[in-house]
């Protein structure tokens, strides 16, 4: 799900324990999206049939930023 612009953010997390922030967004309509592909003749629809399986349209982003542990942890 590289193509971002028809991506909605769902959650933007921001939580920082460790430096871990997490960022989820997907294609607000996961078959149609997957249609237009096919159509675009960007994937074939076999590719399509095997996404609609084993995905949801949903992608995470983690980002870690200089993750610290305590010492007394």
């Amino acid at each position: 799900m590289s193509d971002n612009k028809s991506a909605v953010t769902i959650v933007a997390g921001d939580a920082t324990k460790m430096g871990v922030s997490v960022l989820l967004t997907g294609k607000e309509y996961w078959f149609t999206y997957l249609d237009q592909q096919v159509a675009d003749a960007i994937i074939t629809t076999e590719t399509r049939d095997e996404w609609e399986k084993k995905y949801d349209g949903y992608e995470m982003s983690w980002t870690f930023t200089n993750p610290k542990i305590p010492s007394n942890d």
